[in-house]
């Protein structure tokens, strides 16, 4: 949904996650299969890959999380 409100940018935060995100995965222009897209967003966010491009931001805990 951030690419929809272009030119309007988000937290620094989340725009460096976006940005990792479109690295590997391209905005959706043409339908496609949304799986190999969402196997590369769980791949970063288990690698702790977007935890790290979102920098120094606290972020909340989520409780009850395994």
């Amino acid at each position: 949904g951030c690419d929809f409100h272009a030119p309007l940018a988000s937290s620094a935060a989340l725009e460096a996650v976006r940005r990792l995100v479109r690295a590997e995965v391209p905005h959706l222009d043409n339908d496609r299969h949304f799986h190999p897209d969402m196997e590369k967003a769980i791949a970063m966010v288990r690698s702790g890959a977007a935890i790290k491009a979102a920098g120094a931001v606290a972020l909340p805990a989520i409780s009850g999380a395994a």
